[in-house]
């Protein structure tokens, strides 16, 4: 399909807006959920984190398509449709953002999230240590990194990556290279239904639901399986974390060193992240079938940036 019909395809979904259907998300899981985190003696669930680092001139290398206000608007689309995500999944019980950007502070109060500074020096990867560190001293059981710029993550796919995730047991023997995903299923399952009755038994019940303690990651890639898209890993700070260029395979040998036996879920939502103009395009293609109707597609439209690509 050409860009323009796929604009025109998700400009007609925009526009002729309904009411959402029914939840996806398993009633089961919510209730377990929040039975489980209000039991004495067990740890605190899982909080997510999302490091922001600021908003105003934000995707640098989008800067040949796009104007600086654009940009801006962009990324805060692009996180607004995380924080849906996450604050609509049943299975995060805290949601927060590492930031100084007060404009990123006051969005993310309107999603019921907590907000805590930047360490210094900055960095991603000091963020997400400084905030795994906390989480552990408050007795948190784990932590999910998430960046700000993947518009297409579903509550769904989070449940898929904190299902199994932090069991550090990979029911089955899924490599680096596999396809993505590592579900079977039933036509009309939601992610959550499968990962719920996948192999594995007992382990694979999400991390709030499992007092065990033993030092566990599970990671999404990004579709190049360069970066690392989002890691869960229990107890928050049992991982040092190492973002950059090639971070997927610097994190699963990192973990590996630490006596872990890291389990990697390749899901298309949270492995697209957009830096590029390619990226936008590819967000476009995908759109239709994983999240038609977001926050960052109705910019794109309404803006006329879609017109561009």
């Amino acid at each position: 399909m050409m860009t323009s019909d796929i604009g025109n395809d998700l400009l007609g979904r925009v526009s002729a807006q309904s009411a959402p259907a029914g939840q996806s998300k398993t009633q089961a899981a919510a209730a377990l959920t929040q039975a489980t985190t209000s039991l004495p003696g067990l740890p605190a669930g899982t909080a997510a984190v999302l490091p922001i680092k600021q908003l105003a001139d934000a995707k640098q290398r989008l800067a040949g398509l796009l104007q600086p206000e654009e940009r801006s608007q962009l990324f805060t689309c692009m996180v607004e449709d995380v924080l849906t995500a996450v604050e609509s999944c049943p299975l995060i019980d805290r949601i927060l953002v590492v930031t100084n950007d007060a404009a990123v502070a006051d969005m993310a109060s309107a999603y019921s999230a907590e907000t805590m500074p930047e360490p210094s020096p900055p960095g991603l990867s000091a963020a997400v240590a400084a905030a795994g560190r906390a989480l552990a001293a408050e007795a948190v059981h784990t932590l999910l990194f998430l960046p700000g710029d993947l518009p297409l993550v579903t509550p769904d796919e989070i449940e898929v990556a904190l299902g199994g995730g932090v069991s550090g047991h990979n029911p089955q023997g899924q490599d680096d290279d596999q396809p993505e995903g590592r579900l079977g299923g039933n036509p009309g399952e939601s992610p959550g239904q499968q990962q719920a009755r996948s192999p594995g038994g007992p382990t694979a019940l999400p991390p709030a639901m499992n007092p065990e303690t033993i030092p566990a990651m599970t990671i999404v890639p990004a579709s190049d399986l360069g970066g690392s898209n989002c890691i869960a890993c229990s107890p928050p700070d049992c991982m040092e974390f190492a973002f950059g260029v090639g971070s997927f395979r610097r994190h699963l040998g990192i973990a590996r060193s630490r006596g872990m036996n890291p389990e990697v879920v390749k899901l298309p939502g949270i492995g697209l992240d957009v830096d590029t103009p390619e990226d936008l395009r590819q967000l476009l293609a995908l759109a239709p079938r994983i999240k038609p109707d977001c926050h960052t597609i109705r910019y794109l439209v309404s803006s006329g940036i879609i017109g561009r690509l």
